[in-house]
Protein backbone atom coordinates (compact mmCIF):
# COMPACT_ATOMS: atom_id res chain seq x y z
CA UNK A 1 0.00 0.00 0.00
CA UNK A 2 1.24 3.23 -0.75
CA UNK A 3 1.69 5.98 1.71
CA UNK A 4 0.06 9.12 1.27
CA UNK A 5 1.67 12.18 1.74
CA UNK A 6 -0.49 15.76 1.36
CA UNK A 7 1.31 18.32 -0.04
CA UNK A 8 0.44 21.79 -0.11
CA UNK A 9 2.29 25.23 -1.71
CA UNK A 10 1.40 28.29 -0.17
CA UNK A 11 0.41 31.76 -2.04
CA UNK A 12 2.30 34.51 -2.06
CA UNK A 13 -0.35 35.78 0.66
CA UNK A 14 -0.41 32.60 2.83
CA UNK A 15 3.47 32.54 2.93
CA UNK A 16 3.92 35.84 4.34
CA UNK A 17 5.07 35.87 7.61
CA UNK A 18 4.89 31.97 7.68
CA UNK A 19 8.77 31.25 6.82
CA UNK A 20 8.34 28.36 4.27
CA UNK A 21 6.79 27.81 0.92
CA UNK A 22 5.34 24.42 1.10
CA UNK A 23 3.76 22.28 3.75
CA UNK A 24 3.78 18.57 3.56
CA UNK A 25 1.45 16.29 6.10
CA UNK A 26 3.40 13.04 6.23
CA UNK A 27 1.56 9.68 6.85
CA UNK A 28 0.78 9.85 10.64
CA UNK A 29 0.04 13.30 10.18
CA UNK A 30 3.13 15.21 11.12
CA UNK A 31 3.44 18.44 9.12
CA UNK A 32 6.76 18.92 7.32
CA UNK A 33 7.57 22.54 6.25
CA UNK A 34 10.00 22.99 3.67
CA UNK A 35 11.35 26.17 2.37
CA UNK A 36 12.56 26.25 -1.36
CA UNK A 37 15.29 28.15 -2.52
CA UNK A 38 16.57 28.00 -6.52
CA UNK A 39 19.04 29.41 -8.72
CA UNK A 40 20.94 29.17 -12.49
CA UNK A 41 24.55 28.83 -10.40
CA UNK A 42 26.03 25.77 -9.52
CA UNK A 43 27.31 26.76 -6.30
CA UNK A 44 25.28 29.76 -4.72
CA UNK A 45 24.93 31.23 -1.88
CA UNK A 46 21.73 31.34 0.09
CA UNK A 47 19.64 33.34 2.37
CA UNK A 48 17.64 32.94 5.12
CA UNK A 49 15.22 35.18 6.47
CA UNK A 50 14.09 36.18 9.39
CA UNK A 51 10.89 34.78 9.24
CA UNK A 52 12.50 31.33 8.09
CA UNK A 53 15.35 31.67 10.53
CA UNK A 54 12.60 31.72 13.49
CA UNK A 55 10.61 28.83 12.03
CA UNK A 56 13.56 26.95 11.89
CA UNK A 57 14.55 27.45 15.54
CA UNK A 58 10.68 26.91 16.50
CA UNK A 59 10.29 24.06 14.34
CA UNK A 60 13.96 22.99 14.49
CA UNK A 61 12.73 18.89 13.43
CA UNK A 62 10.15 19.74 11.36
CA UNK A 63 11.65 22.32 8.57
CA UNK A 64 13.71 21.77 5.65
CA UNK A 65 15.74 24.07 3.18
CA UNK A 66 14.87 22.22 -0.09
CA UNK A 67 18.05 24.15 -2.20
CA UNK A 68 17.56 23.25 -6.46
CA UNK A 69 20.87 24.51 -8.40
CA UNK A 70 22.14 24.81 -12.17
CA UNK A 71 18.26 24.58 -12.26
CA UNK A 72 18.06 26.47 -15.82
CA UNK A 73 20.70 23.60 -17.05
CA UNK A 74 20.89 20.32 -15.30
CA UNK A 75 19.13 20.67 -11.44
CA UNK A 76 20.08 18.88 -8.56
CA UNK A 77 17.95 19.27 -5.14
CA UNK A 78 19.82 19.16 -1.85
CA UNK A 79 17.79 18.66 1.16
CA UNK A 80 18.81 19.97 4.65
CA UNK A 81 16.67 19.63 8.28
CA UNK A 82 16.70 23.45 9.14
CA UNK A 83 18.27 22.13 12.41
CA UNK A 84 21.07 21.02 10.56
CA UNK A 85 21.65 24.39 9.16
CA UNK A 86 21.44 26.50 12.11
CA UNK A 87 23.98 24.49 13.60
CA UNK A 88 27.28 26.29 15.27
CA UNK A 89 26.14 29.04 13.67
CA UNK A 90 25.22 32.25 15.49
CA UNK A 91 21.95 34.17 13.92
CA UNK A 92 23.90 33.99 10.07
CA UNK A 93 21.04 34.38 7.72
CA UNK A 94 23.52 33.96 4.54
CA UNK A 95 25.48 30.56 3.70
CA UNK A 96 27.96 30.31 1.36
CA UNK A 97 28.42 27.17 -0.63
CA UNK A 98 30.70 25.35 1.31
CA UNK A 99 28.15 25.71 4.72
CA UNK A 100 25.14 24.21 3.19
CA UNK A 101 26.50 22.00 1.17
CA UNK A 102 28.59 20.44 4.48
CA UNK A 103 24.72 19.68 6.42
CA UNK A 104 22.90 18.12 3.11
CA UNK A 105 21.07 15.53 4.00
CA UNK A 106 19.80 13.94 0.86
CA UNK A 107 20.73 15.05 -2.57
CA UNK A 108 19.08 14.21 -6.33
CA UNK A 109 19.87 15.11 -9.45
CA UNK A 110 16.51 16.17 -11.47
CA UNK A 111 15.11 15.82 -14.96
CA UNK A 112 14.44 18.13 -17.30
CA UNK A 113 11.23 17.27 -19.12
CA UNK A 114 11.64 16.07 -22.85
CA UNK A 115 11.63 19.37 -25.02
CA UNK A 116 13.05 22.00 -23.28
Amino acid sequence: MARKYEVHELSESEARGKGYDIESKMPGGIRKYIEVKGSSEVRPKISITANQHQRMVQESERTFVYIVINALKDPELYIIPGKRLLEGLAFELKFSPSQWLEKVEDHWRLRRPHGN
